[in-house]
């Protein structure tokens, strides 16, 4: 069996918990609704760098190309959903 398959299986079950953590723990910490608009900017832009963080690191060396597909499609997701949130903060103000 390939143990860098292995070692890399638990890391996207891990990037999900922690972005729903760390969405749970800015919205309890940010009680003001003017700065609640940015939680999901902050949670979009974690989620980006550690999206490259994976690539590089898989970039190295490692095996798990399924693994290297999906740090991909999270990256263009990604990058979609920050646009459209500036796009949709510029059309309220």
């Amino acid at each position: 069996m390939n143990l860098r398959i292995l070692e890399l299986s638990w890391s996207l079950p891990l990037f999900v918990l922690t972005i729903i953590g760390l969405t749970i723990g800015l919205s309890l910490v940010m009680k003001n609704k003017n700065y609640r608009r940015f939680i999901p900017v902050i949670v979009i832009i974690y989620g980006l760098f550690y999206c490259v963080l994976q690539i590089y690191v898989l970039g190295k060396g490692y095996s798990g190309i399924p693994f290297v597909l999906i740090a991909w499609l999270l990256l263009v997701i990604l990058l979609v959903a920050i646009i459209w949130i500036f796009i949709s903060n510029s059309e309220k103000t």
